[in-house]
């Protein structure tokens, strides 16, 4: 029936997924004087978790990783209420 078809056809849509490794803010300036090479301190340490966002919504709490020799985040959790992200 239709339903199914439709059902089958959104399982296989494409959607972005991003993971926000850390967030800053700087002057104008340094952005526009940013180069290959610099790098952007930022307050987190880089064992913190990481917040997952789908089609831009921050959906998941995840975890910076490797897997099978690739980068990887793994999902620890879903995004609640209390969470400040």
């Amino acid at each position: 029936d239709a339903t199914h078809a439709l059902s089958q056809a959104l399982t296989r849509a494409p959607l972005q997924a991003t993971a926000i490794l850390a967030e800053t803010t700087m002057s104008l300036r340094d952005l526009v004087f940013l180069a290959p090479g610099d790098v952007i301190v930022t307050e987190k340490e880089a064992t913190e978790p990481v917040v997952l966002c789908v089609e831009g919504e921050k959906k998941f709490i995840g975890k910076v990783g490797q897997f099978k020799g690739q980068r990887a985040v793994k999902v620890m959790r879903a995004v609640t209420t209390s969470d400040r992200v």
